[in-house]
């Protein structure tokens, strides 16, 4: 069942077995003055009870107390409380005469030293003491105001912090496919231009690389739409990605990728790798350079996950700050992805570049 269901009717349930004890209590308190008695005092009291409470939740507080008319809101409950307590001592004392002649008897016996120092007899009418259904009445209504009003506000105040965690995940998703649009496109124009020279040329690998790219625009346009893919479809990316890559330079050992999955349809984020891979492709310039080298490992285990490049740097880039906006990019979505269960270390060591991601995957 739903979560939120859940919550709703624990509180429904809650909520009724407060005011049925409620109830319970009112009627036991008063019960030993005949069933009567306590029955009308208690449907009066618990109606009373009740349209204080809806009074309060429903009209006094969204429209007095929310927008901090104070004084407004103090005035009206307080005549709510004293219009409430005048029906409930006006009934009450009606009530009386329903009281069992066994309770007026011990009535009379416990006020009977009293009575007689006062050199009364003893009737129905003056041994009704209204101070004490005043006290009584009161506590109630005032006790009810207070739990309604704490109750709605702390109603309120969760539904604020819902209504903020919503839009903080509407803005996350929104970030985070931003973030998704920015993966390079250029790498699509370069795939589509080694494909018109390999269609050009008459080459016998233009069917399977165009089977390559279409399988990597799948991924990119359905797959990536998702929240979450299995690893064994981000690492197929990845070997489509250095496959394209390796069409512009006559070397293809000149890069080494190393998979050790233990679980291939375990969940990750897409396109998380591909910044780091094109990264080490644009600063070793291997198609251009022939000491240039790539090597990648991925080891996944459980629910963590290593991603490791350590790719050469080509001369003409030494002296820019390898990373860039995709290194940018990915420390983003990393924060977004995977708050608090991401590592991303990359330095520099001599000529070479070196990056490892780890991350804890959902199980």
């Amino acid at each position: 069942m739903n979560e939120k269901i859940k919550d709703i009717l624990l509180n429904k349930v809650l909520k009724y077995l407060v005011w049925i004890g409620g109830v319970v209590f009112i009627y036991s308190g008063v019960y030993w003055l005949g069933w009567r008695y306590a029955l009308a005092r208690t449907i009066t009291l618990v109606v009373a009870l009740l349209l204080v409470y809806y009074i309060n939740k429903k009209w006094l507080i969204p429209r007095f107390f929310l927008p901090k008319k104070n004084a407004w809101y103090i005035f009206l409950a307080f005549a709510t409380y004293v219009t409430m307590l005048f029906c409930i001592m006006t009934l009450d004392e009606q009530y009386w005469s329903l009281v069992s002649d066994s309770a007026l008897k011990d009535i009379i016996e416990f006020y009977h030293s009293m009575v007689e120092e006062q050199g009364q007899q003893p009737t129905r009418e003056t041994l009704y003491r209204p101070e004490f259904a005043f006290a009584f009445s009161s506590i109630y209504v005032l006790l009810t105001l207070f739990v309604s009003t704490s109750l709605e506000l702390a109603n309120i105040d969760k539904k604020r912090k819902e209504k903020a965690k919503q839009l903080n995940m509407e803005k996350t998703k929104a970030e985070l496919k931003f973030l998704k649009s920015q993966i390079n496109p250029h790498f699509l124009f370069n795939a589509l231009n080694n494909i018109y020279s390999m269609s050009y040329m008459k080459m016998d690998q233009a069917p399977e690389t165009v089977a390559k790219l279409s399988d990597m625009l799948r991924y990119m346009l359905y797959d990536c739409s998702n929240d979450l893919v299995e690893l064994y479809k981000e690492v197929d990316y990845i070997n489509n990605y250095i496959d394209f890559q390796n069409l512009k330079t006559a070397n293809e050992n000149k890069v080494e990728f190393g998979v050790e999955m233990e679980n291939p349809k375990a969940k990750v984020t897409p396109m998380l790798f591909e910044p780091l891979v094109e990264n080490a492709f644009k600063y070793s310039r291997i198609d251009e350079y022939p000491e240039g080298n790539i090597w990648i490992k991925l080891v996944q285990k459980g629910e963590y996950l290593d991603f490791v490049i350590q790719n050469s740097v080509a001369p003409d880039r030494e002296r820019e700050s390898v990373g860039g906006i995709g290194l940018e990019n990915l420390k983003q979505r990393l924060v977004l992805s995977y708050p608090e269960e991401h590592k991303l270390v990359y330095k520099r060591q001599g000529n070479d570049f070196f990056v490892k991601l780890s991350i804890r995957m959902e199980n």
